[in-house]
């Protein structure tokens, strides 16, 4: 035996031996070597400056079977493969004309074996089509992907070895292309992302050999199309790829009329804009048919049961459509070859079908997002399940699971209360699966054992996506999970109770890439060694604990980190500067903790984030004027900044500013007319001073405009009014004065959502996992825990119905208001300002506003706060206020105001007497000033009233009602005089009085006498 196995490997080394040998002889030929370093040549006179870039291994008197973007023959050395795609990137047919490539097609003659050629992503002349292409007989594959052809032009057919052709990306075919002859050895053909028009597909039936047409992303003819299907020698094509193309005449389940295709096994029409009920009669041309994919249109209706017609279906997609109805006994389940079900983001309803259990090839199945209620199907061959968002009720005991062997991935998450997740019955069972992705979010799991860790998990040791979170799960933090498994890429315990400490594994050489333990019980430090055991992470989120201590300086070390959120802990020391640096992070969250120090008085002028979030913390010092921030989102509010807003900062790329809650002083920099991004802008609460600048009124992308409780003198710049989308405005405890500009009426509510967008976008940072699970057409990447990463993409306070509160994420979408109050403004109230129809709050108080309370103010149809108090507002409230449907607050206290109050309905019926207090001239209720009433006055029949008798008793005449006043004095006062006068006492000293008068006279008298 010895000797035998001493004879093989003899054998085998000297195979290997001759090989190399064989290989090492292969050198290139000379007159191939000679036409490349042409090509060479050719491509040089296009660069001129840039020569030297070009194929820079391609030198003379070297082996050109080892240049790049060359293959050889290893026993002949002729050459086999040139790929020269992409050559540069300035050669794209996006480029200039003078970036065409003068491609000599001939050159490539003199490459006997020549079998591939890839000129894909250069800009090529449309003439080599027409003519020098039919050269290259011997070509097997074609690479014309983005070369920039257009027009009119012809395929010749003279390439009978090509079996693929590959055509996308072109996008500008204009006029009828044409093919001369046949290509019977065409296999695979690609015009993805073309757009073709009249019968420019017609060509199709030259290709009777067909096996793979993609048509990707391409617009063209419906009736050119399907003539072209039409062709007898189109029934041997076996895939059919036209996902995501538009036709130019679309119609309602165009592809029923698609020709018998007996031989067609895979048909691909996936992101169309197919839309009507999912009928038999459009896929009985294809009884043959093994993959379907119908997924990402708008089919209606519920699946036919003569599906089970078509027998030889493996893989079946319908997701994203208008689906519904409840899922029959008959049709799917006899599928009998079905290997792969997607029916996820539908309507279906309804149990499903237990007969599911008989599919015994089913690999993947695929329902979230539907309705589906009932027991889930016992399908012993499953790898991949995935039961998201339905609305299945009662106990799901894991155990039932244990003998799906195949099992790999597994993911529910539900809102449903009524469902409950059991993994620990029976006592002590053991699983036959290994799985790599386990979502169990939001799933009420052993709610009623105690909400303990799965137990089977202990057995567990290949996972690479785990996700617990929102299920309440109490003990320890569970450290082992990530000791256990080794390839773990993704571990999210979120908004859980779990306690106990931090503690870094044992080991070192682990992949995790994301970790979410916020919103626990978690406490004590960071490991000071976190950045040496977690090389790879790339998403760390911590926020929402208790952990206490400082941070590490190792964070800075994470090379790979990408979004870091400690957040909502107590955290406390000075912030590492290495953090702050240039570095992959993207997104910093440290707010809500006990941070210090002057954190932007190191070197570094540069800051690169797209979130940098230090709100809420005990930061101090100033900003230096050779800041910049190349930040999306800047929070720095609520912390102890001092100085001046430096007139440098660079702030171009700003879109949320929140520098609120300080002790900035000086005036708004000329900087911030720069931000024409810009969404928000916080500066309230702090102590700035001089005018509003008219250059804000520039910033006319801006939503959040708060100003509020800062030392702005002066009147409010008419250039405000150019703020179309501004909705809401904060100019409250200032100093400003003046009118209130009547242009205010130019400011009203968006049209359009805005921060609803965000919390889908890049600010709030959805996530996934890196795992992705492939199926025959498509994979299926493992969502894990679908909350956005931050609660608010925007947080900003506005005072409504006399409370500041702080509003936040999509609801500033439909929050509107305006805030004037504690200024000095003056005048009347414009009628103007009842052209906000969609206003949520006006706040007006504590001014020096005069006049009557305009009724057009009643057009604030939507308004829910209204204040106007602390004026001098005169006359009657306006009946039409009634109309304000939603007005839950309304305060006129403090007033001039006169009259009856409003009758109590509708909402002014709950109105208190804080409302209407400090106007003595108002009555009714609630106040408990009542109002007089008056005297019956008998007319006769016939009689018309007068105006005079028409009026009110509180209609007041000002002049008749101080000359009155003025007379019941004089009167009073005579009237006292009169009676003092008949009083003997009175008499007696009146006399005297006159005595002493008399008396002061006559003395007066003779001293001017004797002075004369």
């Amino acid at each position: 035996m010895k000797n035998i196995s001493w004879i093989s490997w003899l054998l085998i080394t000297t195979v290997i031996s001759i090989s190399m040998v064989q290989e090492a002889q292969a050198v290139c030929k000379e007159e191939e070597r000679k036409a490349l370093l042409e090509i060479k040549a050719s491509l040089m006179n296009s660069y001129d400056s840039e020569a030297d870039n070009v194929l820079p291994s391609w030198v003379d008197f070297c082996e050109c079977c080892d240049w790049e973007r060359v293959k050889c023959n290893t026993i002949t050395g002729h050459v086999t493969t040139l790929s020269f795609n992409q050559i540069n990137n300035n050669l794209r047919f996006i480029s200039e004309p003078v970036k065409l490539w003068p491609l000599n097609v001939s050159l490539f003659l003199q490459f006997e074996e020549l079998r591939s050629l890839n000129l894909s992503m250069n800009f090529l002349n449309n003439a080599i089509l027409n003519t020098e292409f039919a050269t290259l007989k011997n070509l097997e594959i074609l690479d014309l992907t983005e070369c920039g052809f257009y027009g009119t032009f012809q395929i010749q057919a003279y390439l009978t070895n090509l079996q693929k052709l590959d055509f996308s990306g072109n996008k500008r075919f204009t006029n009828t292309s044409t093919i001369q002859g046949t290509m019977s050895g065409l296999l695979y053909l690609n015009l993805d992302w073309n757009v073709f028009r009249n019968d420019s597909l017609r060509f199709l039936g030259a290709f009777p050999s067909l096996k793979f047409l993609s048509l990707e992303s391409s617009c063209f003819n419906r009736a050119a199309l399907l003539e072209g299907y039409s062709r007898t020698n189109l029934v041997k094509v076996q895939s059919v790829k036209k996902s995501g193309f538009h036709f130019y005449q679309l119609m309602v389940s165009w592809y029923s009329e698609l020709p018998y295709m007996p031989n067609l096994e895979v048909l691909l029409l996936g992101r169309n804009k197919l839309r009507g009920q999912l009928t038999m009669k459009a896929l009985a041309s294809f009884p043959n048919l093994e993959i379907l994919d119908l997924s990402s249109n708008n089919l209606n209706g519920s699946i036919p049961s003569e599906i089970s017609a078509l027998s030889y279906l493996r893989v079946l997609y319908l997701a994203e459509n208008n689906l519904n109805g409840s899922v029959l006994e008959y049709g799917l389940c006899q599928l009998k070859n079905l290997q792969e079900l997607d029916l996820s983001l539908n309507s279906f309803e309804g149990n499903l079908p237990q007969c599911f259990s008989n599919l015994s090839s089913l690999k993947v199945f695929e329902i979230s997002s539907n309705h589906f209620t009932g027991i889930i199907p016992n399908m012993t061959s499953l790898e991949y399940i995935n039961l998201c968002h339905n609305k299945f009720e009662g106990l799901l005991s894991f155990s039932s699971l244990a003998n799906l062997r195949n099992l790999v991935v597994l993911e529910f998450k539900s809102n449903n209360d009524k469902f409950e997740v059991d993994t620990e019955e029976p006592l002590g069972w053991m699983p036959m699966f290994q799985l790599q992705v386990l979502v169990l979010s939001n799933s009420n799991v052993n709610i009623h054992k105690g909400n303990v860790v799965p137990s089977f998990l202990l057995h567990q040791h290949e996972l690479q996506v785990l996700d617990l979170s929102h299920n309440s799960l109490h003990g320890h933090t569970p450290n082992w999970l990530v000791e256990n498994n080794t390839m773990l890429q993704s571990l999210y315990l979120r908004n859980n109770s779990f306690g106990g400490s931090i503690r870094m594994p044992s080991y070192r050489d682990f992949q995790l890439a994301y970790l979410d333990m916020s919103d626990n019980e978690i406490m004590g430090s960071i490991p000071g060694n976190i950045g040496r055991f977690l090389p790879f992470i790339v998403f760390l989120n911590l926020s929402g604990n208790a952990l206490s201590g400082v941070l590490p300086s190792s964070v800075a070390n994470m090379s790979a980190l990408n979004i870091l959120d400690l957040s909502n802990n107590e955290i406390s020391g000075e912030v590492p500067q290495e953090l702050l640096k240039e570095s992959a992070i993207s997104v910093l969250k440290l707010s809500h903790n006990r941070l210090h120090g002057e954190v932007f008085s190191g070197n570094y002028t540069l800051y690169l984030f797209n979130m940098l979030l230090l709100d809420n913390n005990y930061f101090t010092g100033k900003i230096a004027n050779n800041k910049s921030f190349e930040v999306t989102i800047l929070d720095i509010s609520s912390n102890l900044f001092t100085g001046s807003i430096p007139s440098c900062l660079d702030l171009v790329y700003m879109k949320h500013l929140h520098l609120g809650h300080n002790q900035f002083i000086g005036s708004i920099p000329k900087t911030f007319g720069n931000m024409y991004d810009i969404l928000t802008l916080e500066i309230g609460n702090n102590n700035l001073f001089g005018k509003i600048p008219k250059f804000l009124g520039q910033l006319i992308s801006l939503r959040i405009l708060l100003l509020g409780k800062n030392n702005f003198n002066g009147s409010i710049p008419n250039e405000l009014c150019r703020l179309t989308s501004v909705s809401l405005i904060d100019l409250s405890n200032n100093s400003l004065s003046g009118p209130i500009p009547r242009c205010l009426q130019n400011i009203a509510a968006p049209y359009y959502f805005l921060f609803y967008l965000q919390l889908e976008g890049m600010e709030t940072y959805y996530w996934s996992s890196s795992y992705e699970y492939l199926g025959a057409q498509k994979s299926w990447t493992s969502l894990a825990d679908e909350n956005p990463l931050f609660d608010k993409p925007d947080e900003v306070p506005f005072t409504t119905k006399s409370i500041s509160r702080s509003y936040k994420g999509h609801i500033l979408d439909f929050m509107s208001g305006l805030d004037l109050s504690c200024n000095k403004f003056i005048g009347e109230i414009p009628p103007e300002l009842g052209y906000l129809t969609q206003i949520l709050a006006l706040n007006l108080s504590h001014n020096q506003l005069v006049g009557s309370i305009p009724e057009k103010l009643s057009n604030l149809t939507n308004i829910e706060s209204l204040d106007l108090s602390s004026n001098n507002l005169s006359g009657k409230i306006p009946s039409q206020l009634t109309n304000l449907a939603y007005l839950s607050y309304f305060n006129v206290s403090y007033n001039n105001l006169s009259g009856k109050l409003l009758e109590m309905k509708r909402q002014f019926g709950t109105f208190t007497e804080a409302s209407y207090e400090g106007n003595p001239l108002l009555c009714g209720p609630p106040l408990e000033n009542k109002c007089p009433s008056t005297s019956p006055v008998n007319i006769s029949p016939g009689a018309i009233p007068s105006a005079k008798e028409d009026e009110k008793w509180y209609d007041i005449d000002i002049i008749w009602f101080f000359g009155s006043l003025s007379a019941t004095w004089v009167v009073y006062l005579l009237g006292f005089a009169a009676v003092l006068y008949k009083n003997p006492g009175w008499r007696l000293f009146t006399k005297e009085v006159h005595i002493w008068k008399v008396i002061f006279l006559q003395a007066r008298h003779r001293k001017n006498k004797q002075n004369g």
